[in-house]
């Protein structure tokens, strides 16, 4: 009787590190593949209006790579899953004068945002 407890004990003991180990490396992987930033924004004009449809265009400055958006509901746009690093936005709308930011940085820390003049 004894001896049947203790090894019921090992394969219990053996089977939570397996399961505790297996755990441990799925937490890696996933931290691993969270890697990317997000530009976020709302355009406003002057007043504080919101200004949907305008036209926003991301720059890599690493690459030269662009991505264009354009605003909906609200003023709001997002560009997901961007390569940490230095971009520009350019924002264009009709009626409004386009303006560019430059060394926006796209690390998952913050948003951006353009008021229309």
């Amino acid at each position: 009787m004894l001896v049947r407890k203790s090894r019921f004990e090992i394969a219990r003991i053996s089977l939570l590190s397996v399961l505790l180990l297996v755990l441990g490396m799925a937490g890696r992987t996933t931290m691993a593949q969270n890697n990317y930033g997000a530009i976020v924004g709302t355009v406003t004009d002057a007043t504080g209006a919101d200004v949907p449809g305008t036209t926003v265009i991301l720059k890599s400055a690493a690459t030269n790579a662009t991505q264009t958006v354009v605003s909906g509901n609200g003023g709001t746009y997002s560009f997901l899953n961007l390569n940490p690093g230095t971009y520009t936005e350019t924002f264009s709308h009709n009626g409004f004068e386009s303006v560019t930011k430059d060394q926006v940085d796209a690390c998952g820390c913050g948003a951006s945002s353009w008021q229309c003049e």
